[in-house]
């Protein structure tokens, strides 16, 4: 979103923007290691798109972002999707309380604060 500061110390919301090379989480992990390679491909049942990274010397495959550590106490969900859902997502499923999130809780505000993101919270109305 681009905001433009205003005189009474509130922003005005501009619009949407799209930044090349921030895309991918690159702004709050970084850039994609090499020899990783985000891979795209559309779904066969609500041609929606899914993400994969792709190591192009050891020819491993896998829908985890390597940037990222290991969620111990979540696993992938199998749940339907729709063409409502977003274009690019995955379900995951807390093994210990069941709940099912169609996000990556380590790109939640408190996970990036973990890892040293420096995030501002806005409050928009």
């Amino acid at each position: 979103m681009v905001l433009r500061p205003q005189s009474n110390g509130t922003f005005q919301v501009v619009g949407e923007t799209y930044i090349q090379g921030l895309t991918n989480a690159a702004a709050f992990l970084g850039p994609i290691p090499k020899p990783w390679q985000i891979q795209v491909f559309a779904d066969s049942i609500a041609n929606l798109r899914i993400r994969s990274y792709f190591n192009s010397e050891t020819k491993e495959r896998r829908t985890d972002d390597p940037r990222l550590d290991p969620l111990e106490d979540w696993e992938m969900a199998s749940i339907p999707r729709s063409n409502r859902d977003p274009n690019t997502f995955e379900w995951r499923r807390n093994k210990r309380t069941g709940e099912v999130v169609n996000y990556d809780p380590r790109l939640l505000p408190e996970a990036l604060r973990a890892r040293d993101v420096a995030l501002i919270d806005i409050e928009m109305v």
